[in-house]
């Protein structure tokens, strides 16, 4: 799942997304006019639909890991 992506669709934002969905939910779960809605449902529905679009699973962003850096010669 290692995509060179920025924005709404960068794998580490929607791992993250992900990973908070459930504070979100537990704190966030009422109308509220700014979202016209619920912001917990609205953050649901974008996670769902991006995962969709891209055919991520829930486990790709659970196991999601940043690369890891490798030093190159001129890296102190």
């Amino acid at each position: 799942m290692q995509k060179a992506v920025s924005g709404p669709a960068d794998p580490a934002f929607l791992a993250g997304l992900c990973e908070v969905q459930p504070w979100v939910r537990q704190w966030h779960d009422d109308f509220d006019p700014l979202y016209d809605g619920n912001p917990a449902d609205v953050y649901e529905g974008f996670l769902t639909q991006t995962r969709a679009r891209l055919h991520l699973s829930g486990d790709d962003l659970t196991t999601w890991r940043p690369p890891k850096h490798t030093r190159t010669h001129g890296d102190a």
